[in-house]
């Protein structure tokens, strides 16, 4: 067999193992999440009433300058990520409901992700980096990378089964001899892992950026929660992760585990 045929050989294993690499990393955050006990805060109120959660959101709201915003916080059908919740056009930040087991950590995920989509809202560029981090060019380097590997390897497996005449075609005989589709499938992978690393390294500035600016309103808004949510911050700040990739096997979110207001699972 040709040098060439081995060098594709080997990039098929290598792109195999990109495969591999990623599931290994979504089973590790899928034992983490699996085992993680949200410890439950010591409060005198275990529940909070709704009427309350819309008054503070409404106050929010108002001293984020976003009164125009409608707030949606109800149970939804899917996973809305973190950046992912504003309707700019509608005007309406989507929120869904997940479980909570102490006042706090509801306030705390109430209000961190109003925070996170009033600042989209009105464009900021830090949000706006962190929204790009994590969301949208893993998006696309997901896309690229997905789809170059499924084309390198049903392009190794039509090569070793098309007849001589098919593969004196010039474009096809390009693509065996110049490993564009591997290549691509890599550096799209390599794309993917140095995103995820920027992000996780980025909770902690993300987290301090949303506690200076909520000092005043924690201080005139959340009278006798003010306790709950200080707590809920200590245990958001906790989790060491801003990504974490898990093997859902749900459609509803209301089961799901609070791992702080900018978690995306």
């Amino acid at each position: 067999m040709s040098s060439v045929y081995h060098v594709n050989l080997v990039l098929i294993i290598t792109v195999i193992s990109t495969l591999v690499a990623l599931f290994s990393i979504r089973f590790y955050f899928s034992n983490y999440y699996n085992n993680l006990k949200v410890p439950i805060i010591k409060s005198a109120d275990i529940n909070i009433a709704s009427s309350k959660i819309n008054q503070i959101i409404k106050e929010f709201l108002f001293y984020n300058k976003c009164s125009e915003l409608q707030v949606i916080y109800e149970n939804q059908a899917n996973y809305i990520k973190t950046f992912s919740g504003l309707d700019r056009k509608k005007k309406i930040i989507y929120l869904p409901k997940i479980q909570f087991n102490s006042v706090g950590y509801e306030l705390d995920y109430i209000l961190g992700r109003i925070w996170v989509a009033c600042r989209l809202y009105k464009n900021n560029n830090n949000i706006k980096y962190y929204r790009s981090i994590t969301t949208t060019f893993p998006l696309f380097f997901k896309i690229i990378y997905y789809s170059s590997v499924v084309a390198t390897i049903s392009f190794f497996i039509f090569w070793q089964l098309a007849p001589i005449s098919i593969k004196e075609n010039d474009f096809l005989i390009f693509l065996q001899n110049y490993p564009v589709l591997p290549s691509t499938s890599l550096a799209a992978f390599l794309g993917i892992i140095i995103l995820f690393l920027i992000s996780q390294k980025s909770k902690s500035n993300l987290e301090d950026f949303y506690e200076m600016e909520m000092t005043e309103f924690i201080k005139d808004n959340l009278i006798g929660y003010k306790e709950d949510y200080l707590a809920a911050r200590v245990y958001s700040r906790s989790i060491p992760y801003l990504l974490t990739p898990i093997f859902r096997t749900w459609k509803q979110v209301e089961n799901q585990k609070f791992l702080g207001p900018f978690n995306i699972i």
